[in-house]
């Protein structure tokens, strides 16, 4: 019998030691998903969507969350909430619209 086809997904990545070698890598950390990054694909990750470890929003590997072994969007790692940036961004519009 072989595997279950699993329903596609965005990969909640993370970085894993391999056993074997010692070098890390990038593997899903999602429960039924057996998906990693060999070492010589990194280069193709940044831009790629995954989940982010805090607050479990898509996000998009850059170069500041990939220095992390648990990616975290720019809100988590700014440690300010999505609504509180967005409410602060249409504060500040209202305010030059108005012309203070």
């Amino acid at each position: 019998m072989g595997r279950q086809k699993l329903q596609k997904h965005i990969h909640k990545y993370h970085q894993v030691k391999n056993n074997i070698t010692g070098v890390k890598m990038w593997a899903c950390g999602q429960a039924d998903c057996y998906h990693f990054m060999p070492a010589h694909y990194v280069p193709m990750l940044p831009g790629k969507a995954t989940i982010c470890w805090e607050c479990g929003e898509i996000t998009v590997l850059d170069e500041n969350n990939m220095k992390m072994d648990k990616p975290e969007c720019p809100s988590c790692l700014l440690g300010v909430k999505t609504e509180d940036v967005n409410e602060f961004l249409e504060q500040r519009l209202n305010k030059s619209l108005v012309g203070d």
